[in-house]
C-alpha cells in the first residue's frame, strides 16, 4: 500500500509539473500566445512579441548577411536588405523557416552597404566590428549559437577571442544598462537565454529598456544573459511571411530600415 501511494502521488507531481522549465516561466499580464511550432513559441501583447527559440527541440538560430562589400575604414561592409527581401530569399532556401528579426548594431550613414559595430561569427569566419574598443568597452556581451543550445556570455571586445570559441555563429551585443534613450518607449530587440539552452526574443516597436529587460526575465531568461541588439527603426519582426513590426509606423507601404545582419528561426520538423 506503501508504495502504491507513492507512486500515486509521484504521478500526481507529474500531472502537475509536466515541463519544470515551462512551470518556472511566468507569463506576464497581457501576454497571449499568438502560435506555436516545434522548438518556437510565439506570445503576442498589442504590438510586442516575446518568441522562445529552442534549439534542443529541434528548432534552428541561422545568421543571414548581405554580401561584403570592400570598406575603406574599419570594419567590413555588408550589403544591407530590407527584412521582406531577406524573408522571400531565405524562405524559398529554407524548410520551416518562421521568423526574421534585425540583428547587430551597424552604421546607417549607407543605405546600400553598412559595417558592424561590434565583431561577429558568421559560417565560422570572424569579422572584425568598428567599435570593439573604441565603443561602449567592458559593456558588450555575446550570443554563442550551438546546435543544441544558445548562451549569452561575457565578451571582452577581443574579435580573436571569437575563434577559441566552437560555434561557427556568434553575434556581439550592448549589456542591458547601457543607456540608448533608455528610459524613451522606442523601438526595441533584447536577447536573453536560459540555463536550458533556450533563447528568447522580445521586439517591440515602443518600450523602454528596462521593460525590455523585465519581461525577459519573467518569461525566464537568466538575468545574467540578456543582451541588447539594434532597436530604434531597426527594431522588425516578420513571423511566417507577415510583416508584424515595421520601422515606422503607420507607413504606406509599410517601411523597413535596410539592414546588414537579421537573425532567422526555424522549426523544427
Amino acid at each position: 500500500m506503501r508504495s502504491f501511494l507513492l507512486t500515486f502521488s509521484l504521478v500526481l507531481l507529474a500531472a502537475a509539473v509536466p515541463d519544470a522549465h515551462a512551470a518556472r516561466r511566468n507569463v506576464p499580464p497581457g501576454f497571449r500566445e499568438a502560435d506555436t511550432a516545434k522548438g518556437v513559441h510565439l506570445w503576442r501583447k498589442g504590438k510586442e512579441y516575446v518568441h522562445a527559440v529552442s534549439p534542443a527541440a529541434g528548432a534552428t538560430i541561422q545568421l543571414l548577411h548581405g554580401g561584403m562589400i570592400p570598406s575603406d575604414g574599419a570594419g567590413t561592409n555588408f550589403a544591407r536588405r530590407d527584412l521582406r527581401e531577406w524573408w522571400n530569399k531565405w524562405s524559398k532556401e529554407t524548410d520551416s523557416a518562421y521568423t526574421l528579426v534585425n540583428a547587430q548594431f551597424f552604421n546607417t550613414a549607407n543605405d546600400a552597404k553598412s559595417p558592424l559595430a561590434f565583431s561577429t561569427k558568421i559560417g565560422g569566419i570572424v569579422y572584425a566590428g568598428y567599435g570593439d574598443e573604441s565603443e561602449y568597452p567592458g559593456k558588450k556581451l555575446l550570443l554563442r549559437i550551438g546546435e543544441n543550445s544558445a548562451d549569452v556570455q561575457p565578451y571582452n571586445d577581443d574579435a580573436g577571442s571569437l575563434y577559441a570559441l566552437p560555434e561557427e555563429n556568434i553575434i556581439v551585443g550592448l549589456k542591458p544598462d547601457v543607456s540608448k534613450a533608455g528610459n524613451v518607449r522606442r523601438g526595441r530587440t533584447f536577447i536573453g537565454t536560459d540555463d536550458d539552452g533556450t533563447m528568447f526574443i522580445f521586439v517591440s516597436p515602443a518600450a523602454t529598456q528596462r521593460y525590455a529587460y523585465r519581461i525577459l526575465v519573467a518569461f525566464g531568461a537568466e538575468r545574467s544573459k540578456i543582451m541588447m541588439l539594434d532597436g530604434g527603426g531597426s527594431a522588425q519582426f516578420i513571423h511566417e511571411g507577415t510583416l508584424l513590426i515595421p520601422s515606422a509606423k503607420g507607413s504606406t507601404p509599410p517601411y523597413l530600415r535596410p539592414v546588414p545582419l537579421a537573425i532567422g528561426v526555424t522549426a523544427g520538423e
